[in-house]
C-alpha cells in the first residue's frame, strides 16, 4: 500500500486541484503540516527560469499556441477567429500531428507559424524566453511550466474531467486567463490584448502568491530527505 508521502507525491503528478485536497487528507490521518512539502507538478530545471515582468506593454507579441492534441479543422477555426492584425505573431506547436503542421504551413500567413516537433528541451525553453503569452488546455504539464516561467496563459478549452478540474482550479486562483465560448466571437486576439492590458497587474500578483506558496525545494530534494 502506498504511504501518505508517496500518494501525494503521485497525485501532484496528474492534477493542480488534487494538491491541496491530499494536504487536508494527510492532516486528517494525523501527518504533521511541517512533514507535507508542497511541491507542486515536477517541471524540468531547464524551465524554472522566471521572466521578472510577465506582462509589459509592446508593439510586437509573440503568442505560442499549444495545438498538437487538436483536430486541423478545430485549429483552422481557431485560427479563422483570431483575425490576426500584426500585433501578434502566432506560433502554433504542432508535435507529431504532421497534418496539422501540413494545413497550417500551407496557410502562408506572416503572422500564424507552424512549428514541428521539437527534439529537446532547450528548443522548447527558447520559445519560452521568446514567448509573450501560452494558449492552450488546463494539462498539468504545459500549465506548470508556463506558470514557473510567469508566462500568462489563455485556455480556451477543457475536456470533461481532470482538465475541468484543473481549470476550476487555475481560474479560482486567478493562474490563467479563460478565454470563454471563443466559436462565438469574430476577433479572440482583440480579447486576448483587453484581458492582458486590463487584468495583467492582477494575474501578476497571483503568480506570486503561487510561487510562495510553493516550497523552496523541488521533489527530488524532499524524496532525498525522505530516504
Amino acid at each position: 500500500m502506498l504511504g501518505l508521502a508517496s500518494l501525494f507525491y503521485l497525485c501532484n503528478l496528474l492534477t493542480f486541484w488534487l494538491q491541496y485536497s491530499v494536504l487536508l487528507l494527510c492532516i486528517k490521518q494525523g501527518v504533521a503540516r511541517d512533514k507535507i512539502s508542497i511541491t507542486g507538478i515536477p517541471v524540468h530545471p531547464v524551465f524554472k527560469e522566471q521572466k521578472t515582468n510577465c506582462i509589459k506593454k509592446k508593439d510586437k507579441w509573440t503568442f505560442l499556441i499549444s495545438g498538437g492534441n487538436m483536430g486541423a479543422g478545430s485549429m483552422k477555426q481557431f485560427i479563422d477567429c483570431l483575425q490576426p492584425s500584426g500585433s501578434v505573431v502566432y506560433k502554433v506547436l504542432c508535435g507529431k500531428n504532421k497534418h496539422l503542421f501540413h494545413s497550417i504551413d500551407q496557410l502562408n500567413h506572416p503572422y500564424i507559424k507552424a512549428l514541428p516537433y521539437l527534439h529537446s528541451k532547450e528548443e522548447m525553453n527558447q520559445l519560452y524566453v521568446e514567448a509573450d503569452a501560452m494558449i492552450t488546455k488546463p494539462g498539468g504539464v504545459t500549465i506548470s511550466e508556463c506558470i514557473w516561467r510567469k508566462i500568462p496563459t489563455i485556455v480556451y478549452e477543457a475536456l470533461p474531467g481532470q482538465e475541468e478540474f484543473n481549470l476550476n482550479y487555475l481560474i479560482e486562483r486567478g493562474l490563467v486567463f479563460y478565454l470563454k465560448k471563443w466559436e462565438s466571437h469574430t476577433n479572440i486576439e482583440s480579447i486576448m490584448l483587453d484581458m492582458f492590458h486590463e487584468h495583467s497587474a492582477t494575474l501578476n500578483e497571483r503568480l506570486n502568491e503561487y510561487h510562495h506558496d510553493m516550497e523552496d525545494h523541488d521533489i527530488i530534494s524532499v524524496l532525498k530527505e525522505l530516504y
